[in-house]
């Protein structure tokens, strides 16, 4: 049986410079493990952050988006929602992801978008779920947004995985990279037990597992993204 993988991801763009945020004065935070140093980007100032669903998700995935918030606010309260519109232009003329001049958001707010194929999407069909985070180049936080895609034409994944990639995103809006080690590293090849393969963070995930040809699920946190999040916040 063959086993289809997606990716998801998170996309960086840098602007003026300032003061880092998170890392002690030689790079590392002690709390992280060795190979996982580099896996982390600008922390939030201040939680909660302010969640704006977009109101064009239907009653299932907005249920679903809230799930996984409780989620992660099991671990630290990091965001409150509320379902609204999005803005106008964005609709309108998409996301340039390099375009951090254009403010959808701050450092407290941001939106959910969700897009409905391949229109404006930017990310290839084989990615349902892009975060895209504004720091500056010293490593503060500006601004970030959250896109989900349902329902790209050419798709590996199920619906049953929509709570799974909604999760791993909010990881994203919270500061983690993905579990692999490697800050923007999305080539991860990991065996499957690994306990980074097994994180809800991994940057892929598999619709069709090859020892039972069901869809990959990860609503739940495992230890190394609890972890990684009490770290980075001192919890």
């Amino acid at each position: 049986m063959i086993s289809k993988t997606f990716s998801l991801i998170v996309l960086t763009s840098f602007l003026f410079s300032a003061i880092g945020c998170g890392k002690k004065d030689d790079g590392h935070i002690d709390c992280l493990p060795e190979d996982q140093q580099n896996s982390h980007r600008a922390l939030v100032p201040e939680a909660p952050l302010h969640v704006v669903v977009d109101s064009s998700f239907d009653p299932t995935e907005v249920q679903q988006i809230q799930s996984a918030m409780r989620t992660w606010n099991g671990v630290g309260g990091f965001f409150n929602v509320q379902i609204g519109t999005i803005p106008a232009d964005f609709r309108t003329n998409g996301f340039n992801p390099n375009n951090c001049g254009k403010a959808y958001g701050d450092r407290k707010t941001f939106y959910i978008v969700r897009h409905d194929g391949r229109s404006q999407w930017i990310f290839g069909d084989n990615v349902p779920g892009a975060t895209v985070r504004c720091e500056t180049s010293g490593g503060g936080l500006v601004q970030q947004i959250m896109m989900i895609n349902p329902y790209l034409p050419n798709h590996n994944y199920k619906p049953e995985q929509f709570q799974s990639i909604v999760t791993h995103e909010l990881g994203h809006t919270i500061g983690l990279e993905h579990s692999c080690g490697t800050a923007g590293d999305v080539g991860c090849d990991l065996p499957y037990n690994h306990p980074y393969h097994q994180a809800v963070m991994y940057p892929t995930i598999s619709s069709s597992l090859p020892s039972t040809g069901r869809a990959e699920i990860k609503t739940s946190l495992n230890e190394n993204d609890r972890s990684r999040a009490q770290c980075l916040y001192n919890l």
